[in-house]
């Protein structure tokens, strides 16, 4: 009923004797994705006016806030709902996905930042942010679904594709993940 729906949507988090609910999707990076999404449209408005029309720092300034700050970051906030739900698999490592949520978003808008402002020095602690992000979601991601078992003929391999989606955003070769018993990805 309506309760389990719910319940799937928010997670208890013991804090001593009482508990908090968490939203079910980050807000925060929800949030932040929307904004760089309008932040977007205006940067091609400005570019627009200013008559950029090729390669430039402000350029690759919008590039980097539609890929990363609009797509990624709300891609990576809706995910920490995706995961668990079309997986069975219980987030582990939630509260540092989360965490790396907020270093990516950091990280994405530091780097459309550095970009508009032609601020090449600032690019590599953009990038490390960036890195250091991706890193703190991916890992719990994939330590949440390894062990997700799949039974065949069941339903579609979400788990497995998701693991090796995830895997290779940190460079893993696909070969190295095993995607059901005995099989693995790859020649």
């Amino acid at each position: 009923g309506s309760k389990q729906a719910c319940a799937r949507r928010t997670l208890l988090v013991p804090t001593g004797a009482a508990h908090r609910v968490r939203p079910w999707i980050p807000p925060s990076g929800l949030f932040a994705g929307h904004f760089a999404h309008g932040a977007s449209w205006i940067m091609l408005v400005s570019l627009g006016f200013q008559g950029v029309v090729g390669p430039s720092p402000r350029a690759f300034a919008w590039i980097h806030l539609v890929a990363l700050g609009w797509i990624t970051l709300t891609a990576l906030s809706v995910l920490l709902f995706v995961v668990p739900q079309f997986t069975d698999a219980r987030w582990r490592g939630e509260s540092v996905a989360r965490i790396g949520i907020l270093v990516f978003g950091v990280g994405a808008f530091g780097l459309a930042s550095a970009f508009w402002a032609d601020e090449v020095s600032w690019i590599w602690f953009a990038a490390i942010a960036l890195a250091i992000g991706v890193t703190l979601y991916v890992v719990p991601a994939l330590i949440t679904l390894l062990p997700v078992p799949r039974t065949p003929g069941t339903e579609p391999p979400v788990a497995p594709t998701l693991r090796v989606a995830f895997a290779r955003s940190v460079g893993a070769p696909p070969t190295r993940l095993p995607l059901s018993a005995g099989a693995t990805c790859g020649p």
